[in-house]
């Protein structure tokens, strides 16, 4: 038996203290601030609703009927908003791969939290095909930028590549509202990559936002093309230098319990914690496989065209 399980070793996982880890990681909690809220509301100004905030407890950031920050909420804050009828995510200290989640079942939706160490002993803890293609990665002609704004060339080619890559998931599309916005906060920093044989082309792109002893994961993404050459193994590589160059927790963004995403997340040595969520969206997962048909892809293409702001509001809480 392996003594490394899933980029963290089986010692050293069993005396976890998920508790103590969580709420280190939402101590400073980017999500509540005003910062977060303001830029929330900016992406939906098609789409008329309410502002509504709860003074019962403080950091709850609510538009329409939903508690749009993401936090480890306690069973009082839980039922106060179930009481007004808030939707919300609140994460939870379980491993959702764990045999304690097993008995309760899985959350559908999973939060991966990737906690700092030294890189030399966070690389040593990933997967070991996630070391040896990390390696095979560096060897190809990538350079990669760090930024702290978009000029237009760039945001053109992010959300191009955004979109394309949404098409090939079938999901639903932010606006480039989204995009726009998230360039000027003050904490954002960009992952670019781009083909040495063609500097001017972007091939890979992470958004993040840095926010007291944490990096949060937006969105990101690479051209299909060059997935031969390991381009993601690429970006998440720097993405794990930089927190851990400069001491950070990585929120890696949300996801789905067993996608591939989160399975690759885990890889690096991410902790995919359980989720209480209101309304529970597991129930939507038994029709994935319709989700996944190209005329359903389409559909949503087209409805995120012509709703955008709908759409903004209804896949809140970003990450």
């Amino acid at each position: 038996m392996s003594n490394v399980d899933n980029g963290i070793s089986l010692k050293e996982k069993n005396n976890l203290d998920l508790s103590g880890l969580l709420k280190s990681a939402f101590e400073n909690n980017y999500y509540t601030t005003s910062k977060y809220y303001d830029f929330s509301k900016s992406i939906i100004p098609s789409y008329n609703l309410k502002l509504k905030y709860i003074n019962e407890f403080k950091q709850f950031n609510i538009i329409g009927n939903k508690n749009i920050s993401i936090n480890n909420y306690s069973q009082s804050e839980l039922d106060l908003m179930d009481s007004k009828n808030i939707n919300y995510l609140s994460v939870i200290p379980i491993d959702n791969y764990s045999k304690e989640s097993d008995l309760d079942k899985s959350s559908y939706i999973e939060y991966p939290i990737w906690f700092y160490k030294p890189y030399d002993k966070a690389f040593s803890l990933c997967d070991k095909s996630f070391r040896n293609l990390s390696r095979r990665a560096e060897k190809n002609n990538f350079i990669v930028k760090k930024v702290n704004t978009l000029n237009s060339m760039a945001l053109d080619q992010i959300y191009s590549l955004y979109v394309n890559q949404m098409k090939r998931l079938n999901g639903f599309i932010l606006p480039k509202l989204y995009f726009e916005e998230y360039s000027k906060l003050d904490d954002s920093i960009f992952f670019l990559i781009y083909d040495a044989l063609d500097s001017t082309k972007l091939i890979s792109y992470s958004m993040c936002v840095e926010y007291l002893g944490n990096l949060y994961h937006s969105i990101g993404g690479s051209d299909g093309e060059y997935f031969s050459k390991l381009i993601n193994y690429k970006l998440y590589n720097e993405l794990l230098k930089y927190a851990c160059e400069n001491k950070l927790n990585i929120h890696m963004g949300l996801g789905t319990h067993n996608s591939g995403y989160n399975l690759f997340k885990k890889k690096i040595g991410a902790i995919c914690f359980k989720c209480i969520q209101k309304p529970d969206l597991g129930k939507f997962s038994k029709f994935e496989k319709i989700y996944n048909s190209k005329i359903v892809g389409n559909v949503f293409f087209l409805y995120s065209k012509l709703n955008s702001g709908k759409i903004a509001y209804t896949l809140m809480p970003f990450t």
